[in-house]
């Protein structure tokens, strides 16, 4: 019994030509993995990765609040004059 503990993890070596072997068969499945993958994707016009268009809305509009955008879809000048105004005052 104690044989096969010590034979398990030890004695199977390999060359690095089988090595360079395996790796290369293991990249080739990777890519017709990968091939595939992107062939069973369907076309869609639009954001990837939403729903639906309301989802990419919603989205949207939680970023912009996040991002404190809502403010700012005027003139720049106005929000750095106002900025300017608030560090002057100090």
């Amino acid at each position: 019994m104690s044989n096969q503990g010590e034979n398990s993890g030890q004695g199977k070596t390999i060359t690095p030509e089988q090595a360079m072997a395996n790796t290369r068969e293991l990249l080739q499945r990777k890519q017709e993995d990968a091939q595939q993958a992107r062939a069973v994707q369907p076309d869609q016009p639009g954001d990837p990765g939403f729903q639906s268009d309301q989802a990419r809305v919603k989205a949207q509009e939680l970023h912009e609040g996040e991002a404190r955008l809502q403010g700012t879809h005027g003139s720049i000048s106005t929000t750095d004059r106002h900025n300017q105004g608030r560090r002057d005052s100090r």
